[in-house]
């Protein structure tokens, strides 16, 4: 045991006989200044045991004693080895480190700390800067120095979209083709068995490690299913993760799945809809904008008017407005007006009222008030107003039905461009005209194309083998297609057989000037009549 005396104040410091405690030892009769804390920490530096862990109010004590006590012995504090601890995770993913600094004593190592992860099995993500850092700081508070790696959880079962992206315009500087917006729309339809969404299994996770190394395994991702509550879909049979459209209609996506509507229902059509090719039946509860197309495959209800644009359909269709074109229906004797209104429907169709006009239906034509400036043709009757209605004219059109035309009042005061025609269907009757048509144009290049061949072999001297022989396919060719129209004449004119009730009536009047046809036989009116129907009789057309 050393004592290092302070001179001129009767103290001496020193350890014990162990060499742990330090103690302050004061003589009797020793002149006494007085002294305060910063005095005695002075006292501790000379003297050579600064680093020591000196205790809580010990030099308050050894202050207060050395000006009131001539001669004692006082514990002030001890000499500490540095210690750490690791505190290591439950589910050993971590491992945290906490040093307590020497105070005079033997500081911590870095050979300690990794002895003793050693001894806890640790091996995995030690990090061996911190553990450095920490050792030569002789400091450290909760420090991470070794960590598992977590494991991943599989990815979620999702659900894919497969309906077509809505189709933008988009125009650029080097564009010299002009655009039509018309067929750029923002409707989406599906047809039946068309993919409508792809739902991804749920993945595995990726494993992870823990600070002993050892293998942590991951969760699968949560499963889930296409919803119970779709309608209008159903699964790939060959493929479960796969919905398909069960009808055709329009999509609507849903949590975990789409549904279809069997009725597309929009507002109008315009520009922002774009042009519509519908597979299934449409209403449309506004109007139909000029120069816009509409397709359905099967009904179409349309609440407004369809105005100077074209409607067709698979199955009926009906306007709860007018029917209203731009400019007589036809340009010449040939040609229809791109600007009129053209509504075609495999079934019946139904109207307010057409004007500038072209329709032609499978079934029924029924309109509520009048017909003006158009070509209505209808597979059975075309009626017009109702019985007892001052409404329901036919003004200066050409009508064509297979059974019966019937309105209030036919013609008008001009007695001028109304044309009745029944007793065969028009569609039929329009082939069989198209076919005729096209067969007298054939006969005549079969003509031509004989008298050339012949000129061709009686002056060899003008014409090659090679010439002969391409006239002699043109003129072969030309036979066959005459042989394959005099088939379809045959067919269709047997198709054009009089329907025997075919009728016309005009409920109150019929003007002079409307040329009525039944069949074959056509009667021109010479005056103005009222209520009167006119049919098919022995001698021709009776009334």
């Amino acid at each position: 045991m050393t004592q290092h005396a302070v001179p001129d104040s009767g103290l001496s410091f020193y350890l014990d006989k162990d060499g742990v405690k330090l103690l302050v030892a004061c003589k009797a009769g020793s002149a006494r200044d007085p002294i305060d804390k910063d005095l005695a920490g002075q006292m501790l530096v000379s003297q050579g045991f600064a680093d020591l862990f000196i205790y809580a109010d010990a030099l308050e004590k050894f202050i207060k004693q050395y000006s009131s006590e001539s001669e004692f012995t006082l514990v002030l504090g001890e000499l500490r080895d540095g210690d750490f601890s690791l505190d290591i995770d439950a589910d050993l993913m971590g491992v945290h480190l906490t040093i307590t600094p020497a105070y005079g004593g033997t500081p911590i190592t870095e050979d300690q700390i990794y002895a003793a992860l050693q001894k806890e099995g640790i091996t995995f993500g030690i990090h061996d800067d911190t553990i450095q850092a920490a050792v030569a700081k002789g400091y450290a508070r909760n420090k991470l120095i070794a960590e598992g790696v977590n494991p991943t959880q599989g990815d979620n079962a999702e659900f894919i979209s497969l309906l077509r992206e809505v189709k933008t315009s988009r125009l650029h500087s080097d564009d010299t083709e002009p655009i039509d917006y018309r067929n750029f729309g923002n409707i989406i339809t599906v047809k039946q068995g068309d993919p409508l969404m792809r739902r991804l299994p749920p993945a595995a996770g990726t494993p992870g490690t823990n600070i002993r190394g050892c293998p942590v395994p991951a969760a699968m991702g949560e499963d889930s299913q296409f919803s119970p509550l779709i309608s209008g879909t159903e699964i790939q049979k060959d493929d479960p993760d796969l919905l398909i459209a069960a009808i055709s209609g329009q999509p609507f996506l849903v949590l975990n799945g789409v549904t279809v509507e069997p009725v597309i229902t929009i507002k109008n059509v315009d520009l922002s809809t774009g042009n519509l090719d519908i597979e299934g039946s449409l209403t449309i509860t506004g109007d139909v904008k000029p120069g816009m197309q509409v397709k359905a495959t099967a009904d179409i209800v349309i609440g407004g008017m369809v105005e100077a644009a074209h409607v067709e359909a698979g199955g009926d269709i009906e306007v709860k407005g007018p029917v209203i074109g731009q400019g007589h229906p036809r340009i010449d004797d040939e040609g229809l007006n791109p600007l009129a209104a053209m509504i075609q429907a495999e079934g019946s169709m139904k109207a307010l009222f057409v004007e500038n006009a072209v329709v032609c239906s499978g079934g029924d034509i029924i309109i509520s008030e009048f017909v003006m400036n158009s070509e209505l043709s209808a597979g059975k009757s075309i009626l017009v107003g109702e019985p007892g209605s001052n409404k329901g004219r036919i003004i200066s059109s050409v009508c064509r039905a297979t059974a019966r035309i019937e309105a209030n009042t036919i013609g008008s005061w001009s007695g001028a461009g109304t044309v009745l025609k029944v007793g065969v269907d028009p569609t039929v009757h329009e082939k069989f005209t198209l076919a005729k048509q096209t067969m007298h144009s054939k006969e005549r290049d079969r003509e031509e194309a004989s008298r050339a061949l012949e000129y061709f072999r009686a002056h060899p001297d003008r014409s090659s083998a090679d010439t002969i022989h391409e006239k002699e396919n043109v003129l072969r060719c030309l036979q066959t297609e005459i042989q394959e129209l005099t088939g379809q004449l045959r067919r269709l004119k047997k198709r054009c057989t009089l329907l025997d009730s075919a009728e016309i009536k005009a409920e109150r009047q019929i003007f002079c000037g409307v040329r009525v046809s039944i069949g074959e036989k056509t009667l021109l009116l010479e005056n103005d009549m009222e209520a009167v129907t006119f049919t098919m009789g022995e001698q021709g057309i009776t009334f």
